[in-house]
Parts: C-alpha cells; structure tokens; sequence
C-alpha cells in the first residue's frame, strides 16, 4: 500500500441507491461506512480485495465515510465484498501507475 494509509475495520454498511441499481438505472454505486476507529488524516479512496472505491465524504469526526463505486462488479457482489468487520485500506493518493 502507498504510504500514507491507514486500516481500519468496516463496522456498518448503508447503501443509498440499492433501488435504482437493481431496476438498471444507475451506472455507480453508493454507501455510507461506518469505521471502528476514525480516520486520521484526508483520504481519497478505500480498497478492500483490491478493489478501490471512492471517498465522496468524511463526517462525524471521520467514522462515516461516504463513497461511490464504478467498476465491474455488479451490486450483490459488492455487498459481500462491504460488509460488517471487513478491514479496509485508506490511501491518501491511487497507487502507483494507476491513472488519476
């Protein structure tokens, strides 16, 4: 992982858009985390598995963190990627040699 990150335990998962993606209508996902510990510094993205998700927004003094998926996976698979007590990786930038 590129330096600075930080772990952090996924405690609760609410998705925002779970109607809408189901019915075909839209091209992202969105959710809200809540973390175990609060995060300590600005981030941008989250990965879990390698799979990055995008941060929109840090709240309640960084333990609810906001975020958007694009990617290939479809919802369901996601959502057992997100879940309750899985650790995730904030980052601060994209990895090297990925595009911004």
């Amino acid at each position: 992982m590129s330096d600075p990150a930080q772990k952090d335990k996924i405690v609760k998962v609410d998705w925002d858009n779970q109607g809408k993606i189901a019915d075909g209508l839209n091209d992202y996902i969105t959710g809200t985390i809540t973390l175990q510990y609060a995060l300590t510094a600005s981030f941008v993205l989250f990965v879990i598995s390698s799979v990055e998700l995008e941060i929109t927004r840090t709240h309640d003094n960084g333990l609810k963190v906001d975020f958007k998926y694009k990617g290939t996976l479809t919802f369901s698979q996601l959502k057992d990627l997100v879940k309750s007590g899985v650790e995730a990786y904030f980052l601060s930038k994209k990895p090297q040699g990925q595009a911004a």
